[in-house]
C-alpha cells in the first residue's frame, strides 16, 4: 500500500453514505452533526461546516469543543474583530483565503462589520495525531498544538474551500469522489503550515506513535471478554503482525501477548471485588476460556489465586 493510499484509508473520514458532505450551519461554528455524535458517543474526525451570514454587527460566539479543532477558511473578503480566550487577536479586512485555528477547549466570539462566509473544518485530535504521522512531521502526543495563523491568506487554501464547498452542490457518484480528495487535501494543505509547531521530541525509530497505540488499547478495553488475536491488534494498528510486534515492544517494552495478559488481570481484579462474581464469571468476563487458566495466569503475574487475592482484599469492596 503506498503512502497517499495508506493516509487516505486511515482518515476514513466519509459519512455513511461513503462521500464527505459540508453542513450548513445555522449557528456560526455550530455543527449539529458534530454535537449529535458527541452525544450518542461516536467517533467523529472530520466535519465540514459552511457558513454565510449577511447580518452585520452581531457579536458570534462558537461552542467550546473538548477535542475538536477548528480550522476557519474565509471565502468572502468581510471586516471583523475576533477574540480568543478573552484576549483581542485581529480586528480589521481579512481577505478570501484568511485562515484562523481554534484549539479543543477554546472560546472565541467574532463580530463581522460586513457579511462574511466561511468553511469551518472541525478535526480531531486524533486525525491530525494521524496526520502528522502519516505525511512525515514529527510524531506528536496527545497534547500538541497547532499554531493559529490569525487571519493571514493562503489564496490557494481559499480557492480549495471554495472548490470543496461548489462540489457538494452535485449528487454525481464522481463529485463525491472529488468531494473526499479536496478535503484531504485541504486538511494536509493546512497542517502543512504547521510543521515546526510540534516541540515535543520524537519518539524513538521504530517505535509504535502514540494514534497507534491509542488506537490498540482502545479496542482492547472495548473487547476485553473476547479472543483477541495478535493479527486483531496489528489489524488496529495498520501494520502487519511481525512490524506492530516489533514497534509495539519498543513502545511499550513488552510484548502484545503479555501486555494483554496484564491488561486482563488488572481488569479481572476490579472484577473480584464484586462478591456477587463467581471466579469463573471473573475469567470469562476477561477473556479466558476457562477458570484454570485464568487462574495459572493470575497467580504467575501476582504471585497469588485469584481466591486469595480476594480474600485480601474483600474490604476494598
Amino acid at each position: 500500500m503506498t503512502k497517499r493510499n495508506s493516509i487516505q484509508s486511515t482518515f476514513n473520514m466519509a459519512d455513511a453514505n461513503g462521500s464527505i458532505t459540508v453542513e450548513r450551519e445555522r449557528r456560526w461554528r455550530h455543527s449539529d452533526e458534530l454535537h449529535r455524535d458527541i452525544r450518542d458517543k461516536r467517533e467523529t474526525k472530520l466535519v465540514i461546516g459552511h457558513w454565510r451570514e449577511r447580518v452585520i454587527g452581531v457579536e458570534q460566539n462558537a461552542p467550546i469543543y473538548a477535542d475538536h479543532f477548528c480550522i476557519d477558511v474565509l471565502l468572502k473578503r468581510t471586516f471583523l474583530e475576533c477574540h480568543k480566550g478573552g484576549q483581542r487577536i485581529y480586528r480589521g479586512t481579512a481577505d478570501f483565503g484568511a485562515i484562523q485555528i481554534t484549539a479543543p477547549e477554546t472560546d472565541i466570539k467574532c463580530s463581522f462589520s460586513s457579511p462574511n462566509e466561511a468553511l469551518h473544518l472541525f478535526v480531531s485530535r486524533g486525525l491530525l495525531e494521524e496526520t502528522f504521522d502519516l505525511i512525515g512531521t514529527k510524531n506528536c502526543s496527545s497534547n500538541f498544538g497547532l499554531q493559529d495563523p490569525n487571519f493571514s491568506v493562503n489564496p490557494s487554501i481559499g480557492a480549495l474551500g471554495r472548490i470543496l464547498f461548489d462540489s457538494q452542490q452535485s449528487s454525481d457518484m464522481c463529485e463525491a469522489i472529488w468531494s473526499e480528495s479536496l478535503s484531504l487535501a485541504l486538511l494536509v494543505k493546512v497542517i502543512s503550515l504547521n510543521k515546526d509547531c510540534l516541540k515535543q521530541p520524537q519518539i524513538s525509530s521504530g517505535s509504535l506513535p502514540i494514534w497507534r497505540q491509542r488506537r490498540v488499547l482502545e479496542f482492547i478495553d472495548g473487547n476485553m471478554c473476547k479472543k483477541i488475536s495478535l493479527a486483531d491488534m496489528a489489524g488496529q494498528a495498520g501494520l502487519s503482525r511481525m512490524h506492530f510486534a516489533s514497534q509495539f515492544k519498543r513502545a511499550t517494552g513488552t510484548t502484545p501477548h503479555l501486555f494483554l495478559l496484564q491488561k486482563r488481570v488488572e481488569k479481572a481484579k476490579d472484577l473480584l471485588l464484586d462478591q456477587n462474581l463467581s471466579i469463573q464469571d471473573v475469567a470469562f468476563d476477561v477473556g479466558f476460556g476457562s477458570q484454570s487458566h485464568f487462574t495459572v495466569v493470575f497467580r504467575k503475574l501476582t504471585g497469588i489465586t485469584p481466591t486469595h487475592w480476594r480474600a485480601q482484599n474483600r474490604t476494598a469492596a
